[in-house]
């Protein structure tokens, strides 16, 4: 038996606010078509895992803290590189332990593999693309526990994203990314300010399918979280983001923003016609050391697939 599970990667395109306060780690993103992630797992006499070396670390771990690192089967990848703000690692580690929980019979809530797996610690953006998909408004923690509540919009299909990805730089991992957000706070007028652009603009946009309204809203949640990581990424985007976004931009580009850390720029063209257009004059001006992507909405979980019972 084979089974194989796909979902895409998810875009962070903003905290709504940080570790004080009553909702905690709030914040708003957009699962995407591609990169994909795709897992296959089939039975086998030893544990082997088929993957470029950072996503084998990757599997081998999350099958360790879910206790099945001595299971016999082998566990197959193909992912995007990690820690380009594509939330890969998350993507990645649910999708395993989906594919091989379901492999051997056994319960595969994905909330449950994030809490083992020690994802979700902040934002649960990642957790929602990979269940529900579509624009994710992360409400953020609960009072009385862990989980997050979410909830999910679809998004237009007619829109496309165009995603500017440099080969080789990388953003932060964990480890590094852990002490700057421990001390990262916004005060009460910046989180009202954030509320103010999610709930009276980037919501209402998507609901009513006006695409300015979206796009603007987007901006400015950029604008000020980006201002308040300005001391630890050294302006409103990283350095190696500024490229793509002047590069979106003079493309036409709308909602251009950096996906987490970055490197990864987005931004959006009200249709695909119109953003494959585009996409070659970003590829010109950006040069071989990018990779531009065009690409849309995923307005559903992650799929699995059963074959050969």
């Amino acid at each position: 038996m084979e089974v194989r599970v796909r979902t895409g990667s998810r875009l962070h395109m903003g905290f709504l606010s940080s570790s004080g306060g009553p909702r905690p780690w709030a914040g708003i993103g957009l699962a995407v078509e591609s990169p994909a992630v795709e897992v296959s797992s089939t039975e086998s006499v030893v544990q082997e895992v088929a993957a470029e070396r950072e996503h084998a670390e990757v599997v081998s771990n999350a099958l360790r803290l879910m206790g099945l690192g001595s299971v016999p089967l082998r566990v197959e990848v193909r992912a995007p590189r990690l820690h380009v703000g594509l939330g890969t690692t998350t993507q990645l580690m649910l999708a395993t332990c989906t594919a091989v929980l379901r492999l051997i019979g056994r319960e595969h809530d994905p909330v449950r593999i994030a809490r083992t797996t020690g994802r979700g610690k902040r934002s649960w953006v990642g957790i929602g693309a990979f269940t529900r998909g579509g624009f994710v408004v992360d409400l953020g923690r609960r009072v009385d526990g862990w989980e997050h509540d979410l909830i999910a919009l679809p998004f237009p299909e007619g829109w496309s994203v165009v995603l500017c990805v440099p080969r080789d730089a990388r953003g932060p991992d964990e480890l590094q990314e852990g002490p700057a957000l421990e001390g990262f706070r916004l005060d009460p007028q910046q989180v009202k300010e954030l509320r103010s652009a999610a709930i009276g603009k980037v919501v209402p946009g998507l609901l009513g399918r006006d695409f300015r309204e979206f796009c603007g809203g987007v901006e400015e949640v950029q604008r000020i979280v980006g201002d308040a990581f300005r001391h630890v990424q050294g302006g409103r985007f990283g350095a190696h983001s500024l490229k793509a976004v002047d590069a979106l931009a003079s493309a036409g580009a709308s909602g251009i923003g950096q996906s987490s850390w970055g490197p990864t720029v987005y931004g959006f063209f009200p249709s695909t016609e119109e953003a494959s257009r585009r996409s070659g004059q970003i590829q010109e001006e950006l040069g071989e050391g990018w990779s531009v992507l065009v690409t849309r909405g995923r307005n559903r979980g992650a799929e699995v697939e059963v074959a050969g019972r």
